[in-house]
């Protein structure tokens, strides 16, 4: 039985449907993108949390992601985020636009 679960998530309120992806390394670590951030899971989805430190940009608020992939490389998670206005790569919380 499914059964919703907002621990941790962005206020549905202005919140554009989120996408998830699996971290591959991981068994129970998920991300979702949404307009709000990436937020990250470690049990599965029972619980989420935001990541800290980036600096979302302003015109991602209007936005619905188109894709979210997660990467491990070299014990460093990378998430590749396509967006309507072209694609960002986080790796330790500093974000890069393509």
């Amino acid at each position: 039985m499914w059964k919703p679960v907002t621990n941790g998530l962005s206020e549905p309120t202005g919140t554009i449907i989120s996408i998830l992806a699996a971290n591959p390394k991981v068994a129970a670590e998920f991300c979702a993108i949404n307009n709000r951030g990436i937020f990250c899971s470690t049990d599965s989805g029972n619980s989420w949390k935001m990541l800290d430190g980036i600096a979302w940009p302003k015109e991602y608020i209007s936005q619905h992601p188109r894709a979210l992939v997660v990467r491990e490389i070299r014990k460093v998670v990378v998430y590749y985020i396509c967006m309507l206005t072209g694609l960002s790569i986080i790796d330790n919380n500093n974000i890069g636009y393509y």
